[in-house]
Order: structure tokens, then C-alpha cells, then sequence
């Protein structure tokens, strides 16, 4: 259907706005109303327009964001809309049938009814002061006894005896419960708690450490015609693997001449009895000057020492570990407690070891160290039992044994877990508690309250306390505080029952 949207602006008024509609000739008109100004109409010039449109068969929406405006279209049954795409989708209600009497601009007036005017200007007959009196009399009881029969409440406080219902339960639990029942079967839950620890230990290895270089010295003999400077810190070695290495004290020039020697002192790289080696082992350079000189210990090295000293086994790192994992069983309980406050009960038998995150050891097997720590970082499974689900166990079985003569006091059920009673196995935990509440008397409070209607405070508390054992006199709060007696409509008394 085809729409003429009609952008009014803030200079129109009742008779621009018809010539508009009557210009657009289509059967729907959305008028756009100005933002920056407002145009405003009277509801009569309003109903003028929907007229004009109804008369040449145009079917009228306006897009504005003034409430005055929307709530005078919506009273008419305009449709109103925040913006012209949601005018284009959304459907156009009809304007309601607008009564054309109420464009007419006068009515019909009756003629005045002289003799009535003229009747009423007589005086009115004076009413007798006495009558005045009792009418003015009657008109305040009537007031305070309105006031005496709604106003007035009171709430009467009482507190019966209590006494104790006793239970002993056995509990059971497993993955496969799912909700709490009165037989004391009660679901259970499986938290896991990431944790990290070290523990320290003693080693009990021994192993051979170097503590002193062997020492001695070596023959180098040139194979040329020119002098040959041996550097200090030229390196020479057994040829036998493993190669031990020494290196030269001190620089020398070996003299010129095929044959010619010299002596250079020399101590082993490496610490220990390794370098304590026979005469002639060494016979190798490790430099350029290998093709023209050539080297040999006449003599044996010697000097080189070795300690003993402790070293951690992999025996020491296996009983340390077994170790710390029990050390944090006792963490894993107190961090299921501060992660998850509600878990009354955590079976330490249902606790293992699900995943071994990290195992750091400092130092590794077969370096030397008096002492070894181990680093573990491990992810624990646990059951859980919640408190909530042992509690509405409890109700549940403490309810099935009440009297239908009382009941239970709010919040007061009390139990105490047997510790030594706790066995998990099979993934299975079984358990045993004793468990009491306090109870009440079932008290009819509708008929206490026709009991005491009217009565007083202290005759009340009499009919009350005959009626029912109770902790302490009953409480009276009456409005206003000034009344000593109770209201008497039964509405107007509230009885609580404490507990």
C-alpha cells in the first residue's frame, strides 16, 4: 500500500497540515513531527485533522519523539512510532469513530426556571440549636468509635517449651545418588585441588669428587732448522680416549736444530687421580705446531687427588617423594575446606594422586650435595560430602518420626558425626551421625485469639499460660500504647510463636 510521509514544519498549523493530507491523495499519511520545535494542537484541532482524513478515505500515523503528542494520538488510537523505518514495518492501527457531536461548537441551552430561582432565595427554615447539639454530639462518638474498632492492633509474643527429638542415622554414599533421601542415602562429589610442595632430605651416595690437578712436566723436540716458541697454555693430551689434557705453565722457545729439546712444566685440565698417568702417555698437540715438534712425558704425573663425597641416589629421590605426597595429604584437606566451606565430609581414603604436573630435583643423582630437595607439583582428586545434603536427609527422616501434635523449631536441628564410624571402600563411603532438633507443641492460634478478644494484659497472659507450657510470659505490643486491654476484633491481634 502506498505511503506519502508528510515532513511537517514548525510554522503549520490545524489548516496546513489538512491541505497536506489533502494534497497527498494516497490511503496511508505518515506525519513526520519537528524535532528542533514543536508544534502544538489543541485535542479539538487534533480530532479536526483525523476528520479531515477520514472524509477523503486517508488512514493517518505520525513519527515524534513528544510524549504530549504520542499520548493525544494514543488516546485517539493513532499509531505513533520512534522513527520511519519502524513505521514502515510495523502495522498501522485504525483511529477510533470520533463522535462528530463533539465538533459542535455550541450548545443548546435550556431556559433558565425562573421559579425556582425565585423559590430558592427564600431563608431556610433555621434548625433548634438542641438538635444542632446532638447531631454535632452523635457525629464524634461516631468518629472515635470508628477510630476504637480499626485502629487499635496488638501482637502477642509467646514461647512454648521446647523439647528434643532424637535420631541416630547411617548414611551412604556414592557417585550414582543423586539427591538426598530419608533411608540417609546422600550424593557425593568429586573436586580436584592443584598444589606444590618441596621437601628436603639427607643424601646417602658417595661418589669421588677432583680436589687437586695432577702436575710434571714434558719433552718437546723440534723437527726443524728454525726456533719454534711454544706459547703458554699450549694444550697436550694422552692419545688413549678419554683424552686427558694438560696445558704449558709458561712460554719457551725451543732452540733451532733437528733433535734440539726443551722441558715445559705442565698441569692437567681436569681435577683427580684422572690426570695421575704413566710415563709416555702424552705424545699429542692440539695446535699448528704439531708438524714440527713433537712431545713426550718422560716421567709420570702425578698430584692428582680425589675426595669423597655425599651424592642423592635414585633410591633417596623415591623415598622423598613417597614422603612429600603423604605430607600433602593433610594440604589437600585443608584447601578442599577453604575452596569449597560448604563440604562436611572429606573421606581421606577417597584422596589420590590423579596427575603428577611437574617433579623438580635439586641437584640430580650423582652430583655431589649433603642434602637433596624434591619439587612436586601434583593435581589431587577428592570426594566431597555437602553439608546441605546431610541436612535435608536429616529433616527428612526427623519429619517421618514427628508427631502431628508438634512441631519443629526453625533452624535448630543439631548433629554430631561419629569419626570412627567413616569407611570408604569400593568407591563407596558409609558413615553414622546422631542428629536432634528442638520441637513445639502444635498451637491453634485462631483460637487462642477469640480466647483473650477484650481481655487484659494481665487476664490475657492467665488464658495463655493455663492453655499452654510455656519458656516465659507471653509479650503484649498494643497500638495505642496507652490501652490496656486487647482489641476486640480478632483481626486486629497477631499471635507469633517464637521459634
Amino acid at each position: 500500500m502506498k505511503t506519502t510521509i508528510l515532513q511537517l514544519e514548525t510554522y503549520d498549523n490545524v489548516i496546513s497540515i489538512k491541505d497536506k493530507i489533502g494534497w497527498s491523495k494516497t490511503q496511508r499519511v505518515l506525519l513526520i513531527w519537528p524535532n528542533t520545535s514543536q508544534i502544538r494542537l489543541k485535542f479539538m484541532e487534533i480530532i479536526l485533522i483525523l476528520r479531515a482524513a477520514e472524509e477523503i478515505g486517508t488512514q493517518l500515523s505520525v513519527v515524534t519523539d513528544d510524549p504530549v503528542i504520542r499520548r493525544q494520538m494514543q488516546d485517539l488510537g493513532v499509531s505513533t512510532f520512534g522513527s520511519i523505518p519502524e513505521a514502515q514495518k510495523r502495522p498501522w492501527r485504525k483511529p477510533k469513530f470520533i463522535n462528530r457531536s463533539i465538533l459542535k461548537m455550541e450548545k443548546v441551552r435550556q431556559p433558565l426556571n425562573l421559579e425556582y430561582l425565585e423559590n430558592s432565595k427564600k431563608a431556610l427554615k433555621e434548625i433548634p440549636s438542641t438538635i444542632r447539639w446532638i447531631l454535632f454530639v452523635t457525629s464524634i462518638l461516631s468518629f472515635l468509635l470508628i477510630i476504637f474498632i480499626f485502629i487499635p492492633s496488638a501482637t502477642v509474643t509467646i514461647a512454648p517449651v521446647q523439647n528434643d527429638q532424637d535420631i541416630n542415622m547411617d548414611f551412604r554414599s556414592d557417585l550414582s545418588i543423586m539427591q538426598s533421601t530419608i533411608t540417609g542415602a546422600i550424593p557425593a562429589s568429586v573436586v580436584e585441588i592443584e598444589l606444590e610442595s618441596q621437601l628436603e632430605g639427607e643424601s646417602t651416595g658417595i661418589i669421588r669428587i677432583p680436589e687437586k690437578n695432577a702436575n710434571g712436566e714434558v719433552t718437546f723436540r723440534n723437527l726443524s732448522d728454525r726456533e719454534i716458541t711454544i706459547p703458554s697454555g699450549t694444550i697436550v693430551r694422552t692419545t688413549n680416549e678419554p683424552f686427558v689434557r694438560f696445558q704449558t705453565t709458561k712460554e719457551v722457545n725451543l732452540d733451532p736444530g733437528i733433535e734440539s729439546t726443551i722441558n715445559v712444566s705442565v698441569i692437567c685440565l681436569q681435577g683427580g687421580i684422572i690426570g695421575n698417568i704413566p710415563s709416555g702417555a702424552i705424545n699429542a698437540i692440539e695446535s699448528d705446531l704439531g708438524g714440527n715438534v713433537t712431545v713426550i712425558n718422560d716421567k709420570a704425573m702425578t698430584g692428582g687427588v680425589d675426595i669423597k663425597t655425599f651424592s642423592p641416589t635414585e633410591g633417596d629421590y623415591s623415598r622423598l617423594k613417597n614422603e612429600l605426597i603423604k605430607k600433602m595429604y593433610d594440604d589437600v584437606i585443608n584447601e578442599i575446606q577453604n575452596s569449597y566451606p560448604q563440604a562436611l565430609l572429606i573421606p581421606k581414603d577417597s584422596i589420590v594422586v590423579k596427575l603428577i604436573i611437574s617433579e623438580e630435583r635439586l641437584p640430580e643423582v650423582g652430583n655431589p650435595a649433603e642434602r637433596h630437595v624434591l619439587k612436586l607439583k601434583v593435581i589431587y582428586s577428592a570426594w566431597i560430602i555437602l553439608k546441605e545434603d546431610v541436612d535435608k536427609s536429616i529433616e527428612l527422616a526427623l519429619n517421618a518420626n514427628l508427631s502431628s501434635q508438634f512441631l519443629p523449631v526453625v533452624d535448630s536441628i543439631n548433629y554430631q558425626l561419629n569419626e570412627n564410624s567413616i569407611e570408604y571402600s569400593n568407591n563407596k563411603v558409609k558413615w553414622n551421625a546422631s542428629a536432634s532438633r528442638k520441637i513445639i507443641s502444635k498451637i491453634d492460634q485462631q483460637e487462642i485469639i477469640k480466647k483473650i478478644i477484650g481481655k487484659s494484659k494481665s487476664q490475657a497472659s492467665a488464658i495463655i499460660m493455663d492453655e499452654i507450657p510455656l519458656q516465659k510470659e507471653p509479650v503484649f505490643e498494643i497500638f495505642p500504647k496507652f490501652m490496656n486491654f486487647l482489641p476486640f476484633l480478632p483481626y486486629q491481634i497477631t499471635v507469633v510463636i517464637d521459634g
